[in-house]
């Protein structure tokens, strides 16, 4: 197995560690040749004080962008249901936004020591086939892979192990998905995914879909939608994907008990990053994998409020 992360173990906690950073991830700011240049010459010493500084400065802009978006209002009052649907589909929609910007993530990445510079900062963009307008901004996946995926027939681990212990294959991901899984792409431009009624109950389908580092699997009770205090009873208030609160002290809570909070349960099934395919170690890999919890905050709009 080719091993492409450096000071951590390879398996699910480096996953998990991947999913948080990239919640937390800020987009960089376009350096000068100056500030290039100076950045190839400093100490380590002075390399660990820039990072914390410019970590202080994400929290910050974190904490005023969380406020922000939970006091927006809707013109009228939405429903538990109104609310996850609209939720999940924001989910969608940063799922496959993110992986547009993966090129500056990747390279963030390797700078902390996470990914060896020899992983490519554009496998995401290969395998996503990003189109962009003239001016260079990302309009749409060419490859339909990089969109989620419902699975309605293959809509269980088992039934992915099954077809790889049978001597499944495929070409690449679309191929896999499409026609092997016989699945049916999703865009989150047009409509829902998971219904209102969906909120707290297990839906009749799985999703799968392209991150990062591999292939992410949904199962059919992969999401849901909870008050805070559910999320306290059970014990998922740790898992809420978001730092900057912390400087509000005894705030916090009062936020968060007008909130809503989305949970997402999934685990990596192919760990692809090197494969311009997209495909490595397909359902065999997932076999041994954990599932990993994020649960983010939602406004009363419906927003996902991932900072």
């Amino acid at each position: 197995m080719k091993k492409i992360i450096i000071q951590a173990a390879f398996g699910t906690g480096i996953l998990a560690a991947l999913a948080v950073l990239s919640a937390f991830w800020v987009k960089q700011p376009d350096l000068t040749l100056t500030e290039s240049i100076a950045r190839k010459f400093e100490s380590d010493e002075e390399r660990k004080e820039r990072l914390h500084q410019e970590a202080l400065v994400r929290e910050e802009q974190r904490r005023q962008e969380f406020l922000k978006q939970a006091s927006c209002k809707p013109e009228k009052p939405l429903s538990k249901g109104e609310i996850y649907a609209l939720a999940m589909q924001d989910y969608w929609k940063i799922q496959m936004n993110e992986l547009w910007g993966a090129e500056e993530k990747i390279d963030w990445w390797k700078e902390l020591g996470i990914f060896l510079d020899e992983i490519p900062s554009d496998i995401n963009e290969k395998i996503c086939q990003l189109e962009r307008d003239e001016d260079g901004k990302p309009i749409r996946f060419g490859n339909k892979a990089c969109y989620p995926w419902k699975l309605t027939e293959y809509d269980t681990f088992e039934k992915l192990q099954e077809w790889k212990d049978n001597g499944g294959k495929a070409e690449n991901l679309e191929d896999l998905f499409g026609n092997e899984w016989r699945g049916e792409y999703y865009d989150p431009e047009k409509g829902f995914l998971q219904q209102p009624d969906f909120y707290n109950k297990e839906s009749d389908f799985a999703v799968v879909q392209r991150d990062y580092g591999g292939t992410v699997w949904y199962p059919r009770d992969c999401c849901g939608l909870l008050s805070y205090d559910e999320t306290v009873q059970n014990g998922l208030d740790s898992q809420v994907v978001y730092s900057g609160l912390a400087n509000l002290s005894g705030k916090k809570n009062e936020i968060f008990k007008k909130m809503y909070f989305l949970t997402i349960r999934f685990k990596y099934i192919d760990y692809n990053v090197k494969s311009d395919s997209g495909l490595e170690y397909v359902v065999s890999y997932g076999k041994n994998e954990n599932y990993i919890f994020r649960v983010f905050p939602v406004s009363s709009c419906g927003k996902v409020i991932n900072l």
